[in-house]
């Protein structure tokens, strides 16, 4: 009879322990991360509409046209648009306090926001292409070359890759809070540093 009732009483208090862990448990909410995606607000048929300027040092040519970027939330992606003609995709998506894209690739660390260096690296990886580097600035910064957006407050992030031929490509993206991306400068260079080709986009406005 003695065993039967301690076996009981251990039975009771195992059940109360559980019970107690199980809703400590449920009562953990999961980080929010809602006010820094707001860097890149992304949204079903929110759209960008920008000025992208082309510049062909070899051809001596300069070219200007509008793209429209527009998100998509079934395919989960930006999709560009020139004269009204799907030209591109960005697959650029937040999760986990950062933003990237292509399986791995990390184009925002929202978790370095406020570093205290000027710059810190966010990505780098190397493979038979050549090498991959992403930083990101520490400090808030603006797009002054941007008219309508120069006073918003942005991420900057500056992408270099250099390719084992020697060319390299460099991007520079700013990032505004509220807005998405308000600039973007792709330059490519030859194995001598010389500048080949480069695109600016500028954003002239947004729609949400």
């Amino acid at each position: 009879m003695k065993h039967t009732v301690k076996f009981l009483l251990s039975l009771i208090l195992i059940t109360y322990f559980l019970g107690c862990k199980d809703k400590s448990t449920l009562n953990i909410k999961p980080p929010d991360f809602s006010e820094n995606y707001k860097f890149f607000p992304i949204k079903d048929g929110r759209e960008w509409n920008y000025e992208l300027t082309i510049v062909d040092s070899v051809q001596g040519r300069t070219v200007k046209i509008e793209e429209l970027g527009r998100y998509s939330q079934d395919s989960q992606c930006i999709n560009y648009y020139k004269k009204g003609i799907l030209s591109s995709m960005a697959f650029w998506s937040n999760d986990n306090n950062k933003m990237g894209c292509c399986v791995d690739v990390t184009l925002i660390d929202y978790n370095q926001l406020g570093c205290s260096a000027d710059t810190v690296l966010i990505y780098q990886k190397t493979n038979s292409n050549g090498w991959n580097f992403i930083h990101q600035y520490c400090k808030k910064q603006f797009a002054t070359e941007v008219p309508n957006y120069d006073k918003i407050e942005c991420i900057k992030t500056k992408q270099m890759i250099i390719y084992t031929n020697g060319n390299s490509l460099e991007i520079i993206n700013y990032f505004g809070y509220g807005v998405g991306l308000v600039f973007r400068q792709d330059t490519n260079f030859d194995k001598s540093g010389k500048i080949v080709t480069r695109e600016i986009r500028k954003l002239m406005s947004h729609n949400f």
